[in-house]
């Protein structure tokens, strides 16, 4: 496995107290990586988005009015993070999405780990994360500031994170099936559709998948759920599916033999849905005759099959001139997916 920055320099910027700037577009896992290496390390950390930061509340300090020995003068009252000196690690996330004041009140903290001359003692390193600035980034357009380089410069490390699926991350938590078929086809769409569906929004779909959704909900409009489905033909279902199914989409279409293939789709009956929604609508109408028909009657299979249709599948089943007694039964599946349930709960 890999990962978008090696552990071996991971490791190396934190032990030797390096101030790291991550450069990577959106949706990579940046801030995810730092966390869980900064909770490995069991590293005493505050973590600021900056893009909501404000310099004086959360950096320099508020003036307060103080009296001592008859003379009243200001006092910085500093915040809570700072107060006890005790923080090891700061993160700044989305640092080119901070105002100019707030990058301002940031350059002594990030070279010197001071603020207004005050040191902390024990502060050993600052890392930020960043969008490409606009010069760098041509096929997609961030809605930031750009750095000053006296601000860049204090970094001693400056790292540019690759625009890619994590190989590390996606086979720990997906599995190695599931990476491999996923990634070959997220490698092969358009780069401005790889900017709508970033390596976050893959994962999202596949947590989606795992939880029984449709993840249709969370595609681009550029990606079709079909095609997104068959990428997976590749990968074990049962490692997508939340009821541990032992059918994959491939099995569907490798078996002619009707008995073994209504064996396997009772086993799969709660989760039809995320099996037969790559299917094309001639593949759909080829599992229906082999499954969905007895005799010329409409068995139980077929009205599961007909309850998980899509409208695409529902038409080109109409259309194919299927000879059963009960055809009838078609028109009334033109309803929507969830009343199409609720009907098929009545009839079993």
């Amino acid at each position: 496995m890999s990962s978008l920055i090696p552990n071996n320099k991971l490791n190396f910027w934190l032990d030797n107290n390096l101030n790291v700037l991550l450069i990577g577009k959106h949706g990579v896992g940046k801030t995810a990586k730092v966390r869980k290496l900064v909770k490995k390390r069991k590293l005493k950390a505050l973590y600021f988005s900056c893009s909501t930061l404000d310099p004086w509340v959360d950096f320099i300090g508020i003036p307060m009015k103080v009296e001592k020995d008859g003379v009243t003068y200001l006092e910085l009252i500093r915040p809570k993070a700072f107060a006890f000196d005790e923080v090891e690690f700061i993160f700044l996330d989305e640092l080119n999405r901070a105002p100019p004041k707030v990058q301002n009140a940031v350059m002594e903290l990030i070279q010197f780990h001071s603020i207004n001359g005050k040191k902390f003692k024990n502060l050993k390193m600052i890392w930020g994360a960043v969008n490409p600035p606009a010069r760098s980034n041509t096929d997609t357009t961030y809605h930031v500031e750009e750095l000053d380089l006296a601000m860049v410069t204090r970094f001693q490390v400056r790292f540019n994170v690759p625009f890619r699926l994590d190989e590390d991350f996606f086979e720990e938590k997906h599995g190695e099936e599931t990476y491999n078929a996923i990634n070959a086809f997220w490698e092969g769409l358009p780069e401005s559709v790889k900017d709508e569906f970033p390596p976050r929004s893959v994962d999202y779909a596949l947590d989606m998948l795992k939880a029984g959704g449709d993840v249709e909900d969370c595609l681009p409009e550029s990606i079709s759920k079909v095609h997104f489905m068959r990428a997976l033909h590749n990968a074990s279902i049962r490692k997508i599916s939340p009821k541990g199914s032992n059918i994959t989409v491939k099995e569907i279409f490798s078996t002619l033999d009707p008995t073994s293939l209504k064996s396997k789709l009772s086993q799969n009956k709660d989760n039809l849905d995320s099996l037969t929604s790559s299917l094309s609508n001639e593949e759909f109408v080829r599992l229906f005759l082999l499954a969905g028909i007895n005799d010329g009657k409409l068995t139980l299979h077929g009205r599961r099959l007909i309850s998980v249709m899509t409208q695409s599948q529902l038409g080109a089943l109409s259309k194919a001139n299927i000879d059963f007694k009960n055809n009838q039964i078609l028109s009334k599946f033109k309803f929507d997916l969830e009343q199409r349930k609720t009907y098929l709960k009545s009839i079993e």
